[in-house]
């Protein structure tokens, strides 16, 4: 029997009544159109002076845009899509301003883009050949915009699993194995789903329970007397969203791979291994998905060396692990805001606990460094105390030997 779906208030007939009334759209899809368009139209373009400036530019106007009144549909298989797009502008946008300088490692000319960026399996600088807005061009700078993690680039992100030996054996093998995940990964998905309807959904009114959806969303919360269907939503709640994902994402690798128009190496697994993981950092710098990892290090770096923080030192990894939570706090409240929800559902409701949910992670990985400083000064003290005793204990016996 289900528990109780809400117990953050007290049972009231307000609980279970739909609040499916949504507030209507007061912004327009234009902005959200055309930034997605300009990220490749500003990589695909011929070259011309002041086009870094240029594209930068209208990137960013469009992305503010969006962020000051992101609200433009009440169709959520719409906004979704969108909710997903600073990441990619953002990613973009590091690729403009890495293209800034008019010279790139080894004291080379740097074109642009074209001179940075290319496939492993390439030759290098492979697009500054290429015809602007020509087929050859759209489909590099569409690989650019939306390979986030670089995958088998010049530029690959850090800590992108590898695939496993048997994807790396041949194309039809790997797509057997994509759609073995993709299969995998639809039916847990499937099944939590299920509990997510069955321990959010439904309500116990006193006299039965309810259908399904006929429950206040303002009220939904995991909090619940009994520990066991406390833990039990807890663990229904999370694992939706990384099945999604990877269901969406094994799937799209299996079709193109299958179709020819990647290669398997294109397509490194979305997570990595969960067993390897045993801190909060570790979860974040080598288990989720690495989307962001570029691009965040890339601006966060700026405002380090701006900042004149020393690289590698205690401060320099706070500030950018406090910048990296933050930025990411604030872009994932934000992606709240575009996705349509009921009229009854506050601001702060729908962007507070996202927001705290990052800074919680900075503080768990702060907190974590320092008792890793703390054991470790102490383990050396020990250490070195212990030598040190031993060392004259030795030193002892030569000379009471010597004397006898």
């Amino acid at each position: 029997m289900p528990p109780h779906a809400t117990f953050s208030v007290p049972d009231s007939p307000i609980l279970y009544q739909s609040n499916k009334i949504y507030s209507p759209a007061t912004e327009s899809s234009y902005p959200h159109v055309l930034l997605l368009a300009s990220l490749p139209v500003a990589l695909a373009s011929p070259r011309f002076p002041g086009r870094i400036l240029v594209f930068s530019t209208v990137i960013l106007a469009l992305a503010i845009s969006c962020q000051i009144d992101p609200h433009f549909t009440n169709d959520a298989g719409t906004a979704q899509p969108f909710s997903q797009l600073w990441a990619i502008w953002l990613s973009t946008l590091e690729k403009l301003f890495a293209s800034r300088n008019p010279t790139g490692p080894g004291g080379k000319r740097v074109l642009g883009p074209e001179s940075l960026f290319w496939r492993k399996t390439s030759p290098s600088r492979e697009a500054e050949g290429m015809v602007g807005f020509g087929l050859s061009k759209w489909l590099w700078a569409l690989a650019i915009v939306f390979n986030l993690r670089g995958a088998n680039r010049n530029y690959q992100a850090k800590n992108v699993p590898e695939l496993s030996p048997m994807e790396k054996n041949g194309r039809l093998r790997f797509v057997i194995s994509r759609a073995c995940k993709s299969i995998y990964c639809f039916l847990i998905a499937d099944i939590t789903n299920q509990l997510w309807m069955q321990l959010f959904f439904v309500g116990n009114t006193g006299s039965g329970y309810t259908n399904i959806g006929d429950v206040n969303s303002k009220y939904l919360t995991v909090k619940d007397p009994d520990w066991i269907w406390r833990l039990a939503k807890s663990v229904a709640w999370r694992p939706l969203p990384y099945y999604t994902i990877g269901f969406q994402y094994n799937l799209m690798s299996m079709v193109t791979v299958a179709l020819k128009i990647f290669d398997p190496e294109d397509w490194p697994p979305m997570f990595g291994y969960i067993s390897k993981v045993t801190t909060v950092r570790d979860f974040w710098a080598k288990f989720w998905h690495q989307l962001i990892r570029r691009s965040f290090n890339t601006f966060i770096g700026y405002v380090v060396d701006v900042c004149h923080i020393t690289r590698g030192t205690v401060w320099s990894s706070q500030t950018q692990i406090w910048l990296s939570f933050l930025l990411s706090a604030f872009f994932h409240a934000q992606l709240n805001l575009i996705t349509p929800v009921p009229s009854n559902i506050a601001f702060e409701e729908r962007t507070t606990g996202m927001f705290l949910f990052f800074l919680w992670q900075a503080f768990a990985i702060s907190l974590e460094d320092l008792a890793q400083a703390i054991f470790e000064t102490t383990v050396l003290t020990l250490k070195s105390g212990y030598t040190k005793h031993v060392k004259n204990h030795t030193t002892k016996m030569q000379l009471t030997q010597q004397n006898s």
